[in-house]
């Protein structure tokens, strides 16, 4: 018996069965379980040498020390009827943090609970004079504004149940940012005309939002209804701060306004969509919308930010215009109701006629004490004054959208849109300061506005490793104002013709692009782009001779290509050029002064190149090198406050991965950063270096 079990124990081992013939049955090692859940872990520190507040808002990268959990994601068992999902990350330096919780309970619904915080930097700095070198470093330019949201969202998903969803959302922003309301400076050097305005402004944001939404949705055999209900409640407390003429004597001081809004807004929708077979899908909707607003707030010159009002403040100057004690609100009211119809005569065509009518009311009252100097160093004066205004709109738009597909490797579509609005206007703006109020400036305004807008455009597949996609766009904006009633002249020898002034304005745009996707290898692809805009505003005055106030025109290339030449290896670079410039007559208006107003160029360059190579099986190397450049700055500094952007970009970067098991990957990144803007005094010129590591554990 010993001897027999031996021996079967040996075929065993050989994979014979002791039965005769070979084993069919091959024992394979037991597949290891998916690692479905990670914690990343991360530390960095940059270093900034120049304009730091200009890096950080160009990278939203901070100054110094960061690091935390840069990514997590946990789906632990809980129940077999019950699942829960966690992602989050909280990254202190970068100000970035995020909680994201949602459990789903089978075949009842779910509950998703979070929280997200992150951080936009702002450069404080102003303007730059070059005739003189002349920039103001007033205060901490190292600006930011934190942004937060607080969340919770119930879901009933009951099985031919309705749809339920109930969510409440609170949002706020906190914190300072730039503002280009720059202040004035007399400090150019200039013997006249010496006032530019270039000296920093900043604003103070305090915002909290308040949201409420009810969403119902339920399928009743081929027809699908909802509807929604949405409350939001909005707290905004902000400021401007503006600092003007600094260190000029007599004439240094500072004023802050005061922006205060305070909204309520309700919402209710309904929709219905119906499908008729294959070929016919209806859909209908209505939506009410009303906003209640109320405002205050205050324009008050001093000697500080922030100062109390005082009419007898220092270094008062001419036309120091504020206003005190402003209160006041607007109510509106928005009906929409839409028709669409999607229709498929035949499995080539698809037909979209859509009808949009739109309802608008908003009536508005504001009324606030108006202060004044008259006369530099004068005392400041004030003025009760009232403004109301009443709003009317109503407006429809039909579109026609057809797609057809029944040539050979071709996709044709094409879409109209026409709009007809219809409005009235009344405004009206009083001083208080007798018993009978006194009119200050009244205008009343009959609108028609006309609307039209095409589309076509073509995709074509000649061959698998190629397509190429083009398209048209064209749009009229026509907009024609009568004015019954207006208190100011418009006759030529008027030196007030605002408001009811304009009677009509045109928009032309004509926009044409294409795109050409190519693989002549299976290792290379190339992408190109091409797209040329063109826009015109023609404009005309009452009493006056139609103008063309505007001519635009813009060129954007861009190109992409992709290379694989082995398997370790890829290359991808990219390039964009852009060349784009806005004409005006202004540039004509003083012949002996042709650059006193200069036409508008955005013209400028950027590229990118990436390559990623697999030093092993467990090592990845990746670098990407950056350029920008644009070179639109005009010095015209002698007769007006020359803008452009002048800068040179660059940025290198590489990115080191290895996988030290099936566990733990670990990675090294770097980055150098540099920025020029030589034209505007090297002020906003930094370099920095950016080192950081993170470890990832996969679970």
């Amino acid at each position: 018996m010993k001897k027999l079990f031996a021996i079967m124990l040996g075929l065993g081992v050989m994979g014979i069965s002791a039965q005769g013939g070979e084993d069919k049955t091959v024992a394979t090692p037991e597949e290891p379980a998916p690692l479905t859940n990670w914690i990343t872990l991360s530390l960095g520190n940059a270093w900034v040498e120049g304009d730091t507040p200009a890096f950080q808002q160009q990278h939203w990268q901070n100054d110094g020390l960061f690091g935390g959990i840069e990514d997590l994601h946990w789906e632990p068992k809980v129940s077999d009827n019950v699942s829960l999902r966690i992602d989050g990350h909280a990254l202190g330096g970068t100000e970035d943090y995020l909680a994201d919780i949602e459990f789903t309970f089978k075949d009842f619904g779910y509950l998703k609970l979070g929280y997200k915080k992150f951080r936009t930097w702002y450069d404080g700095h102003g303007g730059f004079y070059p005739g003189n070198d002349l920039f103001f470093d007033l205060y901490d330019d190292d600006l930011f504004v934190d942004r937060e949201n607080i969340w919770v969202e119930l879901g009933l998903r009951i099985p031919k149940w309705p749809e339920i969803t109930f969510r409440y959302e609170h949002e706020s922003r906190d914190g300072k940012k730039d503002s280009t309301v720059w202040g004035d400076t007399n400090l150019t050097g200039l013997t006249s005309n010496a006032a530019r305005g270039i000296v920093p402004t900043f604003l103070t944001i305090d915002e909290t939002r308040d949201i409420l939404t009810l969403d119902l949705k339920h399928t009743f055999g081929q027809t699908e209804v909802g509807g929604s209900f949405r409350y939001e409640q909005q707290e905004n407390e902000d400021s401007r701060n503006i600092h003007r003429r600094p260190t000029e004597t007599n004439a240094d001081r500072f004023v802050t306004q005061k922006d205060n809004v305070d909204a309520d807004l309700f919402s209710a929708s309904a929709y219905l969509v119906s499908r008729f077979g294959t070929k016919v899908t209806l859909s209908i909707a209505y939506m009410f919308s009303t906003i209640d607003s109320n405002l205050g707030g205050s324009r008050i010159y001093g000697n500080s930010y922030d100062p109390i009002f005082d009419p007898i403040y220092a270094r008062r100057q001419q036309r120091d215009e504020g206003f005190l004690n402003l209160m006041g609100g607007s109510q509106l009211d928005q009906h929409v109701t839409t028709f669409n119809l999607a229709w498929r005569p035949s499995k080539d065509w698809t037909i979209i006629p859509a009808l949009r009518y739109e309802h608008n009311n908003l009536d508005s009252l504001s009324a606030a004490i108006e202060s004044n100097v008259a006369s530099s160093g004068a005392p400041v004066t004030t003025m009760p004054v009232t403004a109301a205004s009443t709003r009317d709109f109503d407006s429809v738009t039909e579109s026609l959208e057809a797609r057809y597909t029944g040539l050979k490797n071709w996709t044709f579509y094409a879409k109209g849109e026409w709009l007809q609005e219809d409005l009235t206007q009344i405004e009206r703006d009083f001083e208080l300061e007798e018993e009978i109020p006194f009119l200050l400036i009244g205008r009343d305004t009959d609108g028609e506005i006309r609307t039209q807008k095409y589309v076509i455009g073509a995709n074509w597949y000649p061959k698998t490793y190629l397509n190429v996609a083009t398209q048209y766009y064209k749009k009229i904006h026509d907009n024609h104002y009568d004015h019954p009633f207006d208190t100011t002249s418009n006759a030529l020898t008027s030196s007030n013709r605002y408001p009811a002034f304009l009677r009509d304005q045109e928009f032309d745009v004509d926009d044409f692009n294409i795109r050409v996707t190519w693989r002549p290898a299976s290792n290379f692809t190339s992408v190109s782009r091409y797209d040329y805009q063109h826009g015109t505003t023609d404009t005309r005055g009452d009493l006056l001779s139609p103008i063309q106030s505007a001519d635009i025109n813009a060129h954007i290339l861009s190109e992409t290509l992709t290379w694989n030449p082995c398997p370790r290896l890829y290359i991808q670079g990219s390039v964009n050029y852009v060349r784009n410039e806005t004409d005006t007559p202004a540039d004509q208006l003083v012949p002996s002064m042709p650059v006193l107003v200069l036409d508008s160029r955005n013209d400028y360059w950027n590229g990118t190149i990436t390559a990623g190579y697999a030093l092993g099986d467990k090592t990845d190397l990746q670098v990407s090198y950056f350029y920008y450049r644009a070179d639109d700055f005009q010095d015209n500094s002698a007769v007006s406050q020359p803008y452009g952007a002048d800068a040179e970009e660059q940025a290198v970067t590489a990115v080191l991965t290895h996988e030290f098991s099936r566990n733990i990957i670990g990675k090294l990144r770097y980055g150098y950063f540099t920025n020029r803007t030589d034209a505007y005094g090297g002020v906003h010129n930094y370099d920095a270096h950016v080192v950081g590591a993170s470890l990832q554990y996969r679970f």
